[in-house]
Parts: structure tokens; C-alpha cells; sequence
């Protein structure tokens, strides 16, 4: 019983590293929420000025 904690560090050593990875997981899918968020907001924002930018031409061509 006393080897296997030797060897592999306390529970509670163990119980920290785990919440600490658990919580870095946490994060890194938050900041992958946030970018794919802000890539979707880019990705309407050049669609919409295309678009906007498409409709001025056609207009100025037709006068």
C-alpha cells in the first residue's frame, strides 16, 4: 500500500493535477467557442459588405 502511493504520488497530489488539467481542458474549449464565435461574425460581416459593395456596382452600372 505504501510503495504504490511512493510511486505514484498522494491522492491528493493526484486529485489537484486532475482538477487542474480538468480546468485547462475548460479553457481551452472556451477560447475555441470564442473564436469560432468571432470567425462567424467576420465571416457575415465580409459576406454583408460583398453583398452591399455588389448591389453599389449594379446600381451605378444601370444608371
Amino acid at each position: 500500500m505504501i510503495s504504490r502511493i511512493e510511486k505514484h504520488g498522494s491522492k491528493k497530489n493526484k486529485q489537484s493535477t486532475s482538477i487542474r488539467q480538468h480546468r485547462m481542458k475548460r479553457l481551452e474549449r472556451n477560447k475555441l467557442k470564442k473564436e469560432k464565435r468571432s470567425n462567424k461574425i467576420r465571416n457575415m460581416l465580409l459576406i454583408l459588405s460583398i453583398i452591399i459593395i455588389g448591389v453599389l456596382i449594379y446600381y451605378i452600372t444601370n444608371r
